[in-house]
Protein backbone atom coordinates (compact mmCIF):
# COMPACT_ATOMS: atom_id res chain seq x y z
CA UNK A 1 0.00 0.00 0.00
CA UNK A 2 1.48 3.34 -1.04
CA UNK A 3 0.71 6.70 0.51
CA UNK A 4 1.86 10.14 -0.43
CA UNK A 5 3.70 12.53 1.81
CA UNK A 6 2.99 16.27 1.80
CA UNK A 7 6.07 16.84 -0.37
CA UNK A 8 4.74 14.42 -2.99
CA UNK A 9 7.20 11.57 -2.49
CA UNK A 10 5.77 8.08 -2.59
CA UNK A 11 5.84 6.31 0.77
CA UNK A 12 5.47 2.63 1.45
CA UNK A 13 5.46 0.40 4.49
CA UNK A 14 8.78 -1.09 5.53
CA UNK A 15 9.05 -3.70 8.23
CA UNK A 16 11.85 -3.28 10.74
CA UNK A 17 11.48 -6.00 13.27
CA UNK A 18 7.93 -5.71 14.59
CA UNK A 19 7.64 -2.02 13.73
CA UNK A 20 5.80 -0.71 10.71
CA UNK A 21 7.45 2.46 9.47
CA UNK A 22 7.17 4.53 6.35
CA UNK A 23 10.08 4.59 3.92
CA UNK A 24 10.51 7.07 1.11
CA UNK A 25 10.68 5.45 -2.30
CA UNK A 26 12.25 7.07 -5.36
CA UNK A 27 13.26 10.26 -3.61
CA UNK A 28 14.97 12.65 -6.00
CA UNK A 29 16.48 15.92 -4.90
CA UNK A 30 17.89 18.67 -7.09
CA UNK A 31 20.45 20.95 -5.47
CA UNK A 32 22.48 23.96 -6.56
CA UNK A 33 26.21 23.76 -5.84
CA UNK A 34 28.89 26.41 -5.87
CA UNK A 35 32.20 24.62 -6.46
CA UNK A 36 35.54 25.62 -5.00
CA UNK A 37 38.32 23.61 -6.65
CA UNK A 38 41.96 23.80 -5.48
CA UNK A 39 40.92 24.32 -1.84
CA UNK A 40 43.16 23.51 1.10
CA UNK A 41 40.55 21.26 2.69
CA UNK A 42 37.56 19.31 1.43
CA UNK A 43 34.19 20.21 2.91
CA UNK A 44 30.50 20.53 2.13
CA UNK A 45 28.67 23.52 3.59
CA UNK A 46 24.90 23.75 3.53
CA UNK A 47 23.86 27.32 2.71
CA UNK A 48 20.11 26.69 2.44
CA UNK A 49 17.77 23.76 1.79
CA UNK A 50 18.83 23.54 -1.87
CA UNK A 51 22.16 25.40 -1.97
CA UNK A 52 25.55 23.97 -1.02
CA UNK A 53 29.15 25.12 -1.15
CA UNK A 54 31.53 22.26 -1.94
CA UNK A 55 35.29 22.71 -1.54
CA UNK A 56 37.61 20.08 -3.03
CA UNK A 57 41.39 19.77 -3.33
CA UNK A 58 41.43 18.63 -6.96
CA UNK A 59 42.09 21.09 -9.80
CA UNK A 60 39.39 21.84 -12.39
CA UNK A 61 41.14 19.80 -15.10
CA UNK A 62 39.78 16.86 -17.09
CA UNK A 63 36.80 16.41 -14.76
CA UNK A 64 38.87 15.76 -11.64
CA UNK A 65 37.09 18.43 -9.59
CA UNK A 66 33.65 17.28 -10.80
CA UNK A 67 34.40 13.72 -9.72
CA UNK A 68 35.64 14.95 -6.33
CA UNK A 69 32.46 17.02 -5.90
CA UNK A 70 30.31 13.96 -6.67
CA UNK A 71 32.28 11.92 -4.12
CA UNK A 72 32.10 14.64 -1.45
CA UNK A 73 28.33 14.95 -1.86
CA UNK A 74 27.94 11.16 -1.76
CA UNK A 75 29.80 11.04 1.56
CA UNK A 76 27.78 14.00 2.90
CA UNK A 77 24.41 12.40 2.01
CA UNK A 78 25.65 8.86 2.85
CA UNK A 79 24.80 7.39 -0.57
CA UNK A 80 26.73 5.85 -3.44
CA UNK A 81 28.50 8.29 -5.74
CA UNK A 82 26.67 6.73 -8.71
CA UNK A 83 23.46 8.32 -7.35
CA UNK A 84 24.91 11.83 -7.66
CA UNK A 85 24.63 13.22 -11.19
CA UNK A 86 25.72 16.58 -12.49
CA UNK A 87 22.85 17.91 -14.63
CA UNK A 88 24.30 21.28 -15.58
CA UNK A 89 27.54 23.18 -15.06
CA UNK A 90 30.27 20.74 -16.07
CA UNK A 91 32.66 23.60 -16.88
CA UNK A 92 31.26 26.15 -14.43
CA UNK A 93 31.59 26.74 -10.70
CA UNK A 94 27.78 26.87 -10.41
CA UNK A 95 26.31 23.41 -10.85
CA UNK A 96 22.90 21.78 -10.74
CA UNK A 97 23.10 18.29 -9.28
CA UNK A 98 20.46 15.57 -9.08
CA UNK A 99 20.62 13.20 -6.10
CA UNK A 100 18.52 10.03 -6.15
CA UNK A 101 18.05 7.46 -3.42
Amino acid sequence: MAKFSPAGETMRFCLRGKLKIYCLANLNMRIFVKARPNSKKEEVQKLSETEFLVSVKEPPEKGKANEAIRNALAVYFKIASSRVKIISGWSSRNKIIDIST
